[in-house]
């Protein structure tokens, strides 16, 4: 979840309060749409998450790693990383206070790993290595804004599906609960939410959510989404955009092994922080372009039987805080 759903889940309440719960002429109806659309582009200014196609390219500079089977040492080494996201959301449907959207998500990483010390037993080889993997998503999602106890309330649910084999789904996740609105004005925001994760891998199944946003009068923007981001943001022109934060990150891709001290299957899955300052411009209508860059900083990095908890990991490693550059191609809704 990002903090910036609820700026554009605010052009869905604003439309709400016009429409009612009658009928509305023709020309209202095309007033109403239009003062929407300009709230959810705003929205999915704010976040790369809402625009309608994204692609983005993390390039990770060499690391030190070392890397620990079954909690002994396997090698030392360096590596180095591209990874490439892409993100295309979909409308699908939407009728009175509901919304049913689709989405498409592709992940390559490319990773080079040189191993300076190997520990192990030659037998397992983790000398210098250079691999591509690919995970490909299909996410349904539904969302409802209502109210409950006099307060707005969004109910979501997300079904995803991961895969590096069209052929098979290997990871089937559900993300869902609901958002409470707790304030929102022209210039602040304030929410808390609950949300259940239905995942084989993750050991804290229900995640609270803290949402804050607020513009001051000299336009600067701070934005906390916990426990995923916080940071500032900045207007430098009406098409250019300053920010500095630190967010969450995560990846997951799938490996078949054939070594007989190690699962067959394995998901291979990694969390990030990422700190640093960013720049982003809007070019013609729906056109966004961003670089940003930083420090990154290695939480987790583990190797586990497909379908175990990410805790019961028989691939560790550590992986030194290192800097890394982003490019980000991004287009706003249609």
């Amino acid at each position: 979840m990002k903090s910036s759903l609820y700026f554009g889940l605010f052009a869905v309440f604003v439309t709400n309060e016009l429409m009612g719960q009658g009928q509305v002429p023709p020309a209202q109806k095309r007033m109403i749409d239009s003062i929407k659309k300009v709230y959810i582009r705003e929205a999915a200014i704010r976040s790369v998450s809402l625009r309608q196609v994204m692609v983005s390219t993390d390039f990770v500079s060499n690391a030190d790693i070392n890397g620990k089977l079954y909690g002994n040492n396997l090698f030392d080494g360096k590596i180095s990383q591209i990874r490439t996201s892409a993100l295309v959301n979909v409308p699908v449907v939407a009728w009175g206070k509901n919304k049913v959207t689709a989405s498409f998500s592709l992940f390559h990483q490319y990773f080079n790993l040189v191993s300076n010390k190997v520990y192990m037993p030659a037998d397992i080889n983790v000398h210098d290595t250079a691999m591509n993997k690919v995970t490909v998503g299909v996410s349904a999602s539904f969302q409802r804004v209502d109210s409950l106890f006099g307060r707005r309330v969004i109910y979501t649910g997300s079904l995803t599906v991961l895969s590096d084999d069209y052929r098979l789904a290997q990871k089937i996740s559900f993300l869902g609960g609901m958002i409470f609105q707790l304030k929102q004005t022209r210039t602040t925001n304030v929410s808390l939410g609950l949300l259940l994760n239905v995942d084989p891998a993750v050991n804290i199944p229900v995640l609270p959510l803290f949402v804050y946003w607020h513009m001051f009068p000299n336009k600067l923007e701070l934005d906390i989404s916990l426990p995923q981001r916080i940071g500032v943001r900045t207007a430098l022109s009406k098409r250019s955009w300053f920010t500095f934060g630190s967010a969450i990150a995560g990846s997951v891709s799938f490996f078949r092994l054939s070594h007989a001290v190690l699962p067959a299957d394995a998901s291979f899955s990694s969390v990030d922080l990422k700190t640093g300052p960013g720049l982003e411009f809007r070019v013609g209508k729906l056109l966004m372009l961003g670089v940003n860059g930083g420090v990154l900083t290695p939480l987790t990095s583990r190797q586990y039987e497909r379908n175990e908890k990410s805790n019961k990991y028989f691939l560790s490693n550590n992986i030194s805080t290192i800097p890394y550059a982003n490019i980000t191609v991004s287009l706003l809704p249609f």
